[in-house]
């Protein structure tokens, strides 16, 4: 008897015993191991270990985040860091992707406490710094 819920192939459902999730890869870094024990023990609904490769990609996403932020803060000059800033939602806009392709909802993203930007989830860009250049037409 079905409940009328679709059930997605892909997700294991998880009842009340907790199950140790698969040993991340070594190549991962401390965000990419978070996001995997993040999803691997998520809620109601986890990936299939056939979808381990698709999450091994998601955890690299997390790093490379991790890493453009964390070079973002180094940088001194405001052309450099809008730069690092269009890579970094990019790369947030991949991981959302991949997340929703291993069927991961917006609530099921907050309930793992996996938050991007702002501006990666409504496509807005960063506001330019520095002076606006004016044209002989505009000055007055």
């Amino acid at each position: 008897m079905t409940t009328g819920k679709r059930q997605f192939p892909h997700l294991v459902e998880v009842g009340a015993a907790a199950v140790e999730p698969p040993i991340p890869p070594t190549h991962l870094k401390a965000s990419g191991k978070r996001t995997w024990k993040r999803l691997w023990e998520a809620g109601q609904a986890r990936p299939d270990p056939l979808d381990e490769p698709a999450v091994i990609v998601v955890c690299e996403h997390a790093d490379q985040i991790a890493d453009l932020r964390r070079m973002a803060t180094m940088v001194k000059r405001p052309e450099t860091e809008s730069k690092y800033q269009y890579a970094i939602q990019a790369a947030e806009k991949s991981l959302m992707s991949s997340l929703s392709q291993l069927g991961f909802t917006p609530d099921d993203l907050a309930g793992l406490g996996l938050t991007v930007s702002q501006t990666a989830l409504t496509g807005a860009r960063p506001r330019r710094r520095g002076r606006r250049r004016t044209t002989e037409t505009t000055r007055e």
